[in-house]
Order: C-alpha cells, then sequence, then structure tokens
C-alpha cells in the first residue's frame, strides 16, 4: 500500500514510530473494538499479535497514537483504506 497521504499529513523531523507500523496497529485496535488510545498501548504490551506487528519496538506512548488518531488519520484515512479495501478484495 502506498502512504503518501499519511507522509503528507504527518510531516517531522523526528518519527518516534514508523507510520506503517502505527498505522497497522490502530486499524488492528479498531477491528478489535479498542479506540482509547490508552488502551492501545496497553494491549500492545500485553497481546502477542500487536508485539508481532511491531516487531520488537516498544509500543509508541498513548499521547503519540492519540495525536496521530486525531490531527493525521482523518486526513488521510480515506485513500488508505480504500486502497486496503482493494487490495484486500483481491485476495
Amino acid at each position: 500500500m502506498r502512504f503518501i497521504e499519511f507522509e503528507r499529513a504527518y510531516l517531522r523531523h523526528w518519527r518516534e514510530f514508523d507510520l506503517r507500523t502505527l498505522f497497522k496497529i490502530i486499524v488492528f485496535a479498531y477491528i478489535n473494538r479498542i479506540y482509547s488510545a490508552r488502551e492501545i498501548v496497553k494491549i500492545c504490551k500485553t497481546d502477542i499479535l500487536f508485539m508481532w506487528t511491531l516487531r520488537g519496538d516498544n509500543p509508541s506512548s498513548h499521547a503519540t497514537i492519540s495525536r496521530f488518531m486525531d490531527e493525521y488519520l482523518l486526513q488521510a484515512a480515506e485513500e488508505t483504506l480504500y486502497q486496503l479495501i482493494m487490495k484486500l478484495h483481491k485476495k
């Protein structure tokens, strides 16, 4: 998938987290009906599937996840989710 919209919306000189991984974590959490940034961080520390998605990285802080969801996810979600649906539809 292309993450151009996220990269445009989330321009920073420093990034605590890879955008693709952060997006995967948030989408996976939403699928599991977890919507709170604090709960997402908590589940990243306890659930093996989230740990695998992180690939050994530490989970981001709840502030980073919350900021990403509030400020950047909405800006770029439509195009990125469309790409995800199209990719799943092909399989």
